[in-house]
């Protein structure tokens, strides 16, 4: 998990890249605001819906290749984000409780140190990266990297996590949620960084339901298990987490990337 970069690459602060990065001209996305239906007029809105499920059941079953009815099936069989979801189960919400502070179902079968008679594992903050990194590269992770959570960090994050919910942070002792916010404790000081590898022949394959297994099969849905995987991991250790999923995000991905190296 000792990351061996080429020479010509130089070891950096955080945020100070070798090409300069002006990160305040990219704006924080809100989810709260909905751009897609503005640019259609009021009879076309009404005809969305309808239109789009008629052309959903065709590609289900056409004669086009990759729309046939056994494509659709390798996507229902090989799709491992529905498949999580459905293992994570449904909050008290009637909402998927796979992301943020973890699924009951797949984090209470996970002992804290107080139940197994121990104290939280503690060490430098170079050894917990070294060891973070080698657990997310056995669960499949490609790159792992870590940034601090400072003002920088805070000032290219999005301003909601979810749709019209403010992520905010507070003086707390664990990450929580309610209707009105997601709340990330004062006391959480990096944010861990991965990527997985792509299905690059699937996706290239293109927008039918064979190709969609690139991004679901190879990276979407493996990120969302390394994801849970992590989080049980910290909590066996003493620790809590919050996770970012695929579709809301914590951070700006771009800016994350770079600055995690």
């Amino acid at each position: 998990a000792v990351e061996k970069l080429p020479w010509w690459i130089k070891q950096k602060e955080f945020w100070d890249f070798t090409t300069e990065m002006d990160w305040s001209a990219q704006k924080p996305f809100e989810y709260s605001i909905r751009n897609f239906n503005q640019h259609l007029s009021p009879k076309q809105a009404k005809q969305y819906n309808p239109r789009y499920t008629q052309v959903m059941e065709w590609r289900k079953t056409s004669k086009v290749p990759g729309f046939t009815h056994r494509d659709y099936a390798m996507k229902c069989g090989a799709d491992t984000i529905t498949l999580l979801s459905d293992l994570a189960g449904i909050d008290k919400n009637g909402e998927s409780a796979l992301y943020w502070t973890g699924s009951p179902k797949l984090m209470d079968v996970t002992p804290t140190p107080e139940e197994m008679g121990c104290p939280k594992y503690e060490a430098t903050p170079e050894e917990n990266l070294l060891m973070i990194r080698t657990f997310l590269k056995v669960c499949g992770a490609s790159k792992v990297g870590a940034v601090p959570v400072d003002v920088k960090f805070k000032s290219t994050q999005p301003k909601f996590y979810a749709d019209k919910i403010p992520l905010v942070y507070e003086n707390v002792d664990k990450p929580y949620i309610t209707r009105s916010k997601y709340v990330i404790p004062d006391r959480m000081k990096w944010a861990i960084v991965f990527s997985t590898e792509g299905g690059n022949d699937l996706t290239g394959r293109g927008n039918n339901w064979v190709g969609a297994l690139g991004a679901s099969l190879y990276s979407g849905g493996p990120s969302d298990y390394i994801q849970i995987q992590v989080q049980r991991f910290l909590k066996a250790l003493g620790y809590s987490s919050v996770v970012s999923g695929i579709c809301y995000n914590l951070q700006n991905w771009p800016a994350m990337g770079v600055a995690s190296g």
